[in-house]
């Protein structure tokens, strides 16, 4: 079941699509959300006002390519 991480994250409304889809299709709604929830539930953090904050970003070495 993949909608468990929704709920522990309290994102109900996430829930609230997931369950149901998930249900009707047995499952197979489970693929879609296994590639876009967590990109979902990041931009509703950044729309929140949190931010993405980088650690040890002055090690990284930037490629050549």
């Amino acid at each position: 079941m993949f909608f468990c991480p929704a709920i522990y994250r309290r994102d109900w409304k996430s829930v609230a699509l997931m369950l149901p889809l998930c249900i009707l299709t047995l499952g197979l709604a489970n693929i879609i959300f296994f590639f876009t929830y967590n990109k979902l539930y990041v931009k509703h953090l950044l729309a929140q006002g949190y931010e993405i904050k980088v650690h040890g970003s002055a090690h990284v070495v930037q490629s050549g390519f």
